[in-house]
C-alpha cells in the first residue's frame, strides 16, 4: 500500500480519534463513554453512506452503457445514489428531454441513461463559462456529441419571480424547449443568494409535461428544504417524495392530465 492509500485509508480513524479527543478533555467517565459511543455512531453512518455510494456507483456501471470511466462523484459533484434517482427518473417517464440547471458529471449521466434507451437529449444549462467547457469535454471524452448532450451558456441575469428577483439563468437559453420530461435542479449554486434555486419551478412549470419529474438535490440543506415548502405550496396537485440519498432530495412528478 503506498503512503498516500495508507493515508487515506487511516483518515477515517484519524477523525474518530481527533472526534474523541476534542470531546473527552475534563470529562466524567460517563461523559468519556458518551463521547466514545457518539463517535462511533458518526463513524458507523460514515461508513454506511460510503457503502450505499459503492453499491450505486456499482449499479451505474451495470446499467449504463460506459465508453470510459465515470469521473470522480461526491463532494461538489452529485452523489452516486442522486445518479441513481436521475436515471429511475429518466427510465420512469420514457424521457425524449432532459433539461438540467447545471451542468457536470450529472450531464454525463443523463446523457447516458438516454443513450441506454436509445433516444433522448439532455440540454444542461451552465453559468461559468469555465465548467461549461469542462463539462463539454467531458462529455466528448466519453464520445456525445451536441445533438444529443449540449451545455447551453446561461448567464445569471435578475429575473422577477412574483414579488422578488433572483439572480437566475438567462430563459433565452430555453427559447426552443416547451417540454420537458425530467427537470434536474442543481444550480444555481447555493451562495449565489438566497434560496437561490427557487425561481425554478414557477418558471419552468408549465413547460414540464403531464407525468413529467422535477429532481431537487441537496435537500438536506435549509434553503432547499424552503423552496420544496414553497413549492409544494404553490403547486399542491404536485406529488412529492424525498429520497434517501446522502445529500438530501426530493422528487416531484406533475400531475397526468
Amino acid at each position: 500500500m503506498t503512503g498516500r492509500a495508507r493515508r487515506a485509508a487511516l483518515a477515517p480513524v484519524r477523525r474518530v480519534a481527533d472526534y474523541i479527543a476534542e470531546r473527552t478533555a475534563s470529562r466524567t467517565t460517563e461523559q468519556l463513554a458518551a463521547a466514545i459511543g457518539a463517535a462511533r455512531a458518526a463513524a458507523q453512518e460514515e461508513a454506511d453512506w460510503r457503502y450505499r455510494q459503492l453499491e450505486a456507483t456499482i449499479s451505474l456501471a451495470a446499467t449504463l452503457p460506459l465508453r470510459a470511466p465515470l469521473p470522480p462523484m461526491r463532494g461538489y459533484p452529485i452523489s452516486p445514489d442522486f445518479a441513481l434517482a436521475m436515471v429511475d427518473a429518466i427510465d420512469d417517464t420514457g424521457a425524449e428531454v432532459v433539461v438540467e440547471l447545471g451542468s457536470g458529471v450529472s450531464t454525463l449521466i443523463a446523457a447516458y441513461a438516454l443513450a441506454a434507451r436509445g433516444h433522448g437529449r439532455v440540454r444542461s444549462l451552465e453559468h461559468l463559462p469555465d465548467y461549461a467547457e469542462h463539462t463539454r469535454a467531458l462529455l466528448a471524452r466519453h464520445g456525445f456529441e451536441a445533438s444529443s448532450a449540449e451545455v447551453r451558456a446561461a448567464p445569471l441575469r435578475d429575473v422577477p419571480v412574483g414579488d422578488e428577483v433572483f439572480p437566475w439563468y438567462d430563459l433565452h437559453a430555453l427559447d426552443d424547449l416547451d417540454a420537458i420530461d425530467v427537470l434536474v435542479v442543481d444550480g444555481p449554486p447555493g451562495p449565489s443568494h438566497v434560496m437561490a434555486r427557487f425561481p425554478a419551478l414557477p418558471l419552468l412549470h408549465e413547460r414540464v409535461r403531464s407525468g413529467g419529474i422535477v429532481l431537487l438535490d441537496d435537500g438536506d440543506r435549509p434553503d432547499e428544504r424552503e423552496i420544496m415548502r414553497r413549492w409544494h405550496e404553490e403547486l399542491p396537485s404536485w406529488t412529492v417524495d424525498e429520497l434517501e440519498v446522502e445529500k438530501g432530495a426530493f422528487r416531484l412528478r406533475k400531475p397526468t392530465s
